[in-house]
């Protein structure tokens, strides 16, 4: 798993434990979960991981566009009356 893809709960309980170490019962709002870590990458390179950073990046540019087109509308169809 990566940083991230679990619920905030999740995801403090893991930080906390080390290698070949068993959580107590965590609670979340899916749940309760018992977490084990079996070992820590310090960097994924698996092609799974790798397409997945790229949709990631790809959907977040289409949005920062899609966000900036919006924007632009919306800017030219605003009426400003400043009175002094």
């Amino acid at each position: 798993m990566r940083p991230g893809q679990t619920v905030p709960a999740f995801e403090e309980a893991m930080r906390e434990l080390d290698v070949n170490q068993i959580s107590q019962p965590v609670r979340s709002q899916f749940g309760y979960h018992v977490i084990e870590v079996e070992e820590r990458r310090r960097q994924n390179v698996t092609q799974e991981s790798q397409r997945e950073q790229v949709r990631q990046a790809i959907f977040q540019r289409r949005a920062n566009e899609e966000l900036e087109t919006w924007q632009q509308e919306v800017r030219s169809q605003a009426f400003v009356d400043i009175r002094l």
